[in-house]
């Protein structure tokens, strides 16, 4: 287990294969949600946990890591978040995988307000 200090918290996170293949960046439940067996966020803080505040966090993780492009799977509350880093950041995420994910209107946040309007028409 591996750690990083970023956004004011430290992220534990686990790295494995060949580092020059393209980046998988795994979101997933114990990695978004409240501290969990997993310990993934000790925050010293407050942290609001958020999925606008996670994904600012996981923006800085990846920057600390120097992923400048990257493939996301997101599983249970994992889209919410990595759907607001594709939106920040479409140019670095080379693909989305899925399974399970939620995305619910309130887990999408404003961002999507104009890709609401072409689903509605």
């Amino acid at each position: 287990m591996q750690r990083v200090e970023v956004d004011g918290v430290r992220v534990s996170y686990r790295r494995a294969g060949d580092t020059k293949a393209p980046a998988i960046l795994l979101l997933h439940r114990s990695q978004l949600r409240r501290p969990c067996s997993a310990n993934s966020f000790r925050a010293e803080r407050k942290y609001e946990y958020t999925f606008d505040q996670l994904a600012l966090t996981v923006d800085a993780f990846v920057k600390a890591l120097k992923l400048n492009r990257y493939a996301i799977y997101v599983f249970d509350c994992g889209p919410p978040t990595g759907f607001r880093l594709a939106m920040a950041h479409p140019d670095r995420v080379t693909a989305i995988i899925t399974q399970n994910g939620n995305a619910y209107e309130e887990g999408l946040g404003d961002a999507w307000g104009p890709i609401r309007k072409d689903w509605a028409s």
